[in-house]
């Protein structure tokens, strides 16, 4: 066996049935995508605000018990977590064009991560064992991602798109109104 197997990457990431070893931005960012849909059960806000820029619109559900929700996405709760957010975020979420959601009364541990054109039709679908953070992403934990493409698996797309509409309807805005 070998001894150095897990010693050198974490993040292990199977694109069209082969391992891929470039960068995990290569697999979430193009000019193609302007939307970026993920069901992750934690996110950092310093992350997922940085990583929202790069699309028109973002939608984030957390699957964090909602009462917990606030120490581990936005360190101060409701009213004052939107108050201390930069001015072109704050305008970002009150133009909807970011969105955090969580869930009502249940707890979701899926990673699922859609990426949307234009014709906002999912084109790429990511699934796997990584929470939407640096450490998972970044490499600091053993992790696992798998991505389908529209084109080689359409089906795919189409079922975690309706995946991802029933979870929405089950959720809530965690920024309040």
């Amino acid at each position: 066996m070998d001894d150095n197997l897990f010693s050198t990457r974490y993040l292990n990431i199977v694109y069209h049935g082969r391992e891929f070893t470039g960068p995990w931005e290569d697999i979430f960012l193009s000019p193609e995508y302007v939307r970026f849909d993920a069901v992750t059960y934690v996110s950092t806000a310093k992350f997922f605000f940085e990583f929202a820029q790069n699309f028109t619109h973002v939608s984030l559900i957390l699957g964090i018990d909602k009462s917990e929700a606030h120490i581990n996405f936005d360190p101060i709760a409701g009213i004052e977590f939107f108050n201390h957010l930069e001015p072109a975020i704050k305008e970002r979420v009150l133009n909807e064009s970011i969105k955090i959601r969580h869930f009502k009364d249940k707890i979701i541990h899926s990673k699922l991560y859609l990426l949307r054109d234009v014709r906002d039709r999912v084109v790429r679908v990511i699934m796997g064992s990584a929470n939407f953070t640096q450490h998972a992403l970044g490499g600091r934990q053993f992790e696992e991602l798998l991505v389908f493409d529209r084109a080689d698996d359409p089906d795919i797309c189409d079922v975690y798109d309706r995946r991802y509409q029933e979870l929405v309807r089950n959720t809530s805005n965690l920024v309040p109104d």
